[in-house]
């Protein structure tokens, strides 16, 4: 499974490199120095090391209706699917004042690293990395679009994606709505992980890589539905414990950026449902707090295992993903190999590291 990602990997980011070197032609535009600098740093973001698992995904859906191998159309999906990532990215780092990504300044503390006057201005730079990931946005749009496929399914796979991609939206609604002191029930947290990671993280990829090859069959793009948000569930869950028990060497984010962000996920709901009322209180005070101290980390790290909500989360990740196997193994559109691939990137993904 491994080396079957790596090499769409390798493919997809020869893709992106490409795609940035291209970029300035197509877009046939007189930009400013600002401007040519938003691409310069839209392509720096892009090119960080990344899993790539959504455009692994999108090609391998391609290439397995049109018995290809890194079929040219499967690559474009991919870029497109990498580009969306990246949107996302840059808008969720400014939402959660994240100054790291993938062991890198933030586009928005790049701009603020760049400002050569004091006070910083930190309005104006959260509102650039707005703006840069817009650009980034429409560049999604300008790569499906110039797909070389029959135009009924270009057609079909973008309304698939933004339909999809308004999901996530949704679910970032609800991650900033979900907060210390607001009641939020276990349905609640589940729903919020199936709008924000299960549609553009499996859905999404799997959907444009079918009908892009000529498949848009509704049971067939059901099923995917269904496979992917339970592998999505399975894969946020996964981020969760990550974002709290990894280091910055494997993830390229601080683990104290979850705290200081005040995430409200289902580790923390339990955690504090079932801590005793002192170390509930404790970890209570450290969800939101800044600046939070490694030893602060380490408490919470222990408040979540002394619950058992590290245990619990763990349960609900294998269960999910059982859940996706079993959607997999059940359906007769994908042959045994590629049932077996599917899978495999499921276990792949609650097996990851970073």
């Amino acid at each position: 499974m491994q080396e079957q990602l790596g090499t769409y990997k390798e493919a997809i980011n020869d893709a992106l490199q490409q795609y940035f070197t291209d970029l300035p032609r197509q877009l046939d535009m007189d930009l400013s120095e600002h401007g040519q600098d938003a691409l310069k740093k839209i392509e720096e973001y892009s090119l960080r090391p990344g899993k790539r698992i959504r455009g692994a995904l999108a090609c391998f859906a391609y290439d397995y209706v049109s018995n290809q191998t890194n079929g040219k159309s499967g690559v474009q999906a991919a870029v497109a699917l990498e580009l969306v990532q990246n949107y996302l990215l840059i808008v969720d780092d400014v939402m959660d004042h994240s100054v790291m990504r993938r062991g890198k300044p933030t586009i928005h503390e790049l701009y603020l690293k760049e400002q050569n006057h004091e006070p910083k201005d930190i309005h104006l730079a959260h509102m650039l990395a707005i703006n840069v990931g817009l650009i980034t946005q429409h560049l999604v749009n300008i790569v499906l679009a110039q797909v070389d496929e029959d135009p009924s399914r270009v057609q079909q796979a973008i309304l698939l994606l933004h339909k999809n991609i308004m999901a996530t939206g949704f679910g970032q609604i609800e991650d900033t709505c979900q907060h210390k002191g607001v009641k939020v029930s276990e349905q609640d947290i589940f729903r919020k992980y199936t709008l924000k990671s299960g549609y553009y993280t499996f859905v999404c990829p799997l959907q444009l890589g079918v009908v892009l090859a000529g498949k848009d069959n509704p049971e067939i793009l059901q099923e995917i539905t269904d496979f992917g948000l339970a592998a999505g569930i399975a894969f946020q869950l996964k981020d969760d414990l990550l974002g709290i028990f990894a280091s910055i060497k494997t993830t390229g984010k601080p683990n104290t950026d979850d705290l200081e962000e005040g995430k409200y996920t289902l580790l923390m709901q339990y955690a504090l449902q079932h801590a005793s009322e002192e170390k509930g209180q404790m970890l209570a005070n450290l969800l939101g707090k800044q600046h939070i101290s490694e030893v602060e980390v380490q408490q919470a790290q222990s408040i979540l295992e002394e619950s058992g909500a590290k245990a619990y989360v763990e349960t609900k990740i294998e269960e999910y993903a059982a859940q996706a196997k079993k959607m997999i193994q059940a359906s007769t559109f994908w042959s045994k190999a590629a049932k077996d691939t599917l899978a495999g990137i499921v276990t792949y993904s609650i097996e990851r590291q970073r």
